[in-house]
């Protein structure tokens, strides 16, 4: 089977990444001091911990304020609104997703680590997603504010353009421009199985993630070759 990487040079393969979306800012105080730092992050904290025991619709500022011990004021200097902090801890979430799929996509050399690579960072993402309130409420339309779908958005761009480039980088079986495609539709068919199979029985949903993960390499070329 033919390599399209192999015909191009190491050092011309940045000009051939494809180009991300910029990532939408959270309405939201950026703190500077140590204290204001803490105080955002205790917030964020307790924030999280709500959601978790009362859903995003029973999240309260209020609350927040009284369980973090700073005044109500303050709550809102940082954070204007709920939607603020809701978008704040969404984007957390997203950067760990990041976080996670460049450290095992840094790490393949072939075919086959770049298809395990693939399945144990879906898997994990599907597993954090199950569990965390937070994100299942978002993916059923609780908070379908326009921050959010920036953010999902922008999501989407970050890993179509990872799924390129690490491919790209190990071995191609698809020219460029085909592979640039193929890589945006099978992120968007795990993106939406993922959100799909986290309302589902546990052993339905993970059946319909690996149906999905299998579909998804088949069509990047890494199957076969896995």
């Amino acid at each position: 089977m033919r390599l399209y990487s192999s015909l191009m040079p190491r050092s011309k393969l940045k000009a051939h990444r494809t180009h991300a979306l910029p990532r939408p800012s959270v309405d939201m105080r950026v703190p500077q001091q140590r204290r204001s730092k803490l105080r955002a992050e205790a917030i964020v904290k307790v924030g999280r911990a709500l959601i978790a025991k009362h859903g995003i619709l029973g999240l309260k500022m209020s609350q927040i304020a009284e369980q973090a011990r700073i005044p109500i004021g303050s709550v809102y200097q940082y954070f204007p609104t709920k939607s603020a902090l809701i978008s704040c801890l969404f984007a957390r979430n997203l950067d760990t997703y990041h976080a996670l799929a460049r450290k095992a996509f840094a790490k393949v050399t072939g075919a086959q680590e770049c298809a395990e690579a693939f399945r144990r960072v879906a898997r994990q993402v599907y597993r954090d997603n199950r569990r965390d309130s937070l994100m299942r409420e978002i993916w059923s339309g609780v908070q379908a504010d326009r921050t959010i779908r920036q953010l999902h958005l922008a999501d989407n761009e970050f890993f179509s353009q990872l799924f390129f480039e690490t491919i790209w980088r190990v071995g191609a079986q698809f020219p460029k421009e085909q592979l640039i495609r193929r890589c945006q539709i099978v992120n968007e068919m795990w993106d939406g199985t993922i959100r799909l199979a986290i309302t589902l029985e546990a052993n339905v949903g993970a059946k319909l993630i690996e149906e999905s993960l299998d579909l998804g390499l088949a069509n990047l070329g890494l199957l076969e070759r896995a």
